[in-house]
């Protein structure tokens, strides 16, 4: 039974392809092939050329990977030593800020001793 279908559907096959070949012309199905392999050796040339290029890259990635690894270490390290500063730089203008806050203001009073200089009054503090 299994080759009475196996044959039926051999035939039934053969029937279809032998019906569209007639439908299709015979150049126009070389010229699709033409076409096909033409595009298929495109394709295995931007491949090939793919291929190298990555292995190209992968090269220089090598040549330069300690470089990068390198310096993203060091800028990581000059980013936590500049926010260090900045936080030192922040504390410092909040203790100037408070010195200032808390001396008593004096009035500056020309003493005539030099072209700029000046003196607190100390009557203003009695």
């Amino acid at each position: 039974m299994e080759q009475t279908g196996k044959e039926a559907t051999r035939e039934a096959s053969e029937q279809v392809s032998n019906e569209f070949k007639t439908l299709v012309d015979a150049q126009d199905l070389d010229s699709l092939k033409q076409l096909q392999h033409l595009i298929l050796g495109r394709l295995q040339d931007g491949n090939a050329v793919l291929s190298h290029f990555n292995e190209f890259s992968e090269n220089c990635f090598a040549e330069v990977a300690g470089d990068f690894s390198r310096h993203t270490r060091l800028l990581r390290s000059m980013k936590s030593d500049l926010e260090y500063i900045f936080q030192k730089l922040r504390k410092i203008k909040v203790t100037h800020r408070k010195r200032t806050i808390q001396a008593e203001p004096c009035s500056p009073k020309w003493v005539g001793v030099g072209p700029s200089e000046f003196v607190c009054d100390i009557m203003d503090k009695l």
